[in-house]
């Protein structure tokens, strides 16, 4: 039944015994490193329903819960619509310093179906054409696409040419380069590039990667 809640959060979410929940067993829940949300939107809109069901008595705990919430992953624009309309948000204690903490360590995160990451390539610069350093998130649904900025690449992912990449549990592999051996692996739970055992032999640029 964990299981099942983690994975399928935000459904479990919509049944009365969820807003029926102790606050210890609400915590438990959304500080698991295996609770999938397709947004940390939904995570914030979730905290602010369970906390409205019996404000008086639950209002304490509000700012507790959000420091579960991953501020950095919220989109901006929501995030300040939200910080203008919902009173009880706008009140809770140091809520200005929360809603600014870019640190994306607060939960481990999941890559969903819903979001493409994307780097690299090429941009218009000063000088004309220039490697691109910036990372962006994609947050697709029915009706729009969200682009939120994310921490620059590592430097390997830059200057390099035809890098092929690939989503293994969870995380990006990227491999290859300009007849490169290197590989690096995009941790999503940490925010962070890790090197991994280089290739037996060298890949030629533009080649391609899957994950079976």
């Amino acid at each position: 039944a964990r299981r099942y809640a983690l994975n399928n959060f935000e459904e479990v979410s919509k049944t009365e015994e969820f807003v029926q929940l102790p606050f210890d067993y609400l915590k438990t829940y959304i500080s698991d490193s295996g609770l999938h949300v397709k947004k940390e939107e939904s995570l914030l809109e979730v905290i602010m329903l369970w906390t409205r069901h019996s404000l008086e008595e639950r209002q304490g705990h509000l700012k507790e819960l959000l420091e579960y919430v991953c501020f950095a992953r919220v989109d901006r624009n929501y995030l300040e619509d939200v910080m203008k309309t919902d009173k009880v948000l706008a009140a809770v204690p140091g809520i200005t310093e929360l809603v600014k903490n870019r640190s994306l360590l607060v939960r481990p995160g999941h890559i969903d179906e819903e979001q493409i990451l994307v780097f690299g390539g090429m941009t218009t610069g000063r000088r004309g054409l220039e490697h691109n350093e910036n990372m962006y998130r994609l947050s697709i649904d029915l009706y729009s696409v969200n682009t939120t900025p994310m921490p620059p690449i590592h430097e390997f992912a830059y200057y390099r040419q035809g890098i092929a990449a690939c989503v293994l549990d969870n995380d990006v592999i990227v491999t290859g380069g300009s007849n490169s051996v290197q590989v690096w692996r995009y941790l999503s739970s940490l925010n962070s590039w890790t090197e991994l055992e280089p290739l037996l032999e060298k890949m030629l640029p533009w080649h391609g990667s899957c994950a079976g």
